[in-house]
């Protein structure tokens, strides 16, 4: 049935719509700013109601993401985080077009590795590839620190899965907005990767790198916090030789981090 959820709603609330409309009109015109801000605030709520049934139809009538977000003005992704949850079992954009689909990485520079593997950068693409990109370089920014933000197709070769707070800031699945924005992402990625932009990926998964003495100590700390004791320092303790040779400690262990995606060894975080 077309329109049924949004037609349904004006049926019975529509005049109320209409009548509140005129209604802050005149209050506008009057200057009785109170009742201005109350009239608004409920003509607003009631067309975010409206609004929000007209999305429901659009689903209903099989409407993929990107034929909502172009009709609400809105990047595929982001009209999927803002509306998935008004229905059940709603597909995700990644999902409705594989091909599309991308995994972008994000890192803070310094003290996380942009490794190869994470594609490239997504400033050399020209565009926008995700709404999330901006989000997390102005929280960045807030706390005084700079970001890289690299992205790639899922299918691409992976050695290891990276762990989030401790090899990098936040992993994710996006979508790109069109066939020319994957061309222009494939056009880059076998530019990149044969540029000689950073140490060659590939090694074991669980190969130990030196490097970051201060993350893995607070990997330390974090797991004594949840329960793992004495017993797991130790453990780290008698796996863990650093590049001196002697035994190393909480202070400056360099462990067997199983969440690695590479080998990266010739990389050093700054001081």
């Amino acid at each position: 049935m077309p329109a049924a959820h949004a037609a349904r709603y004006v049926a019975q609330f529509g005049h109320n719509l209409c009548a509140g409309l005129d209604a802050t009109v005149q209050y506008a015109i009057a200057g009785r700013w109170p009742e201005t801000l109350a009239a608004t605030a409920s003509i607003h709520h009631g067309i975010l109601q409206l609004h929000q049934r007209a999305v429901l139809d659009a689903l209903d009538a099989g409407a993929d993401w990107w034929a909502i977000g172009q009709a609400v003005g809105q990047h595929p992704q982001a009209a999927f985080d803002n509306y998935a949850n008004l229905a059940g079992n709603t597909r995700s954009p990644a999902q409705q077009r594989p091909k599309l689909a991308v995994l972008l990485t994000a890192g803070l520079t310094g003290t996380h590795h942009p490794c190869p593997e994470y594609g490239v950068d997504v400033d050399v693409l020209g565009f926008a590839p995700d709404p999330q990109v901006e989000k997390i370089r102005a929280a960045a920014r807030l706390c005084g620190q700079h970001t890289w933000i690299r992205i790639t197709a899922p299918a691409a070769r992976r050695t290891g899965e990276p762990f989030a707070g401790l090899d990098l800031l936040r992993r994710w699945t996006s979508v790109l907005a069109d066939d020319a924005e994957l061309a222009a992402l494939r056009q880059a990625l076998p530019l990149r990767r044969g540029s000689g932009d950073g140490p060659a990926c590939g090694r074991s998964a669980t190969r130990p790198r030196s490097g970051d003495h201060r993350a893995a100590a607070g990997h330390v700390r974090r797991a004594a916090r949840r329960g793992n004791g004495r017993g797991h320092i130790s453990r780290l303790r008698q796996r863990s030789i650093p590049p001196g040779g002697r035994t190393a400690d909480a202070r400056d262990v360099s462990t067997r981090r199983p969440s690695l995606c590479c080998g990266c060894t010739s990389w050093r975080p700054s001081s």
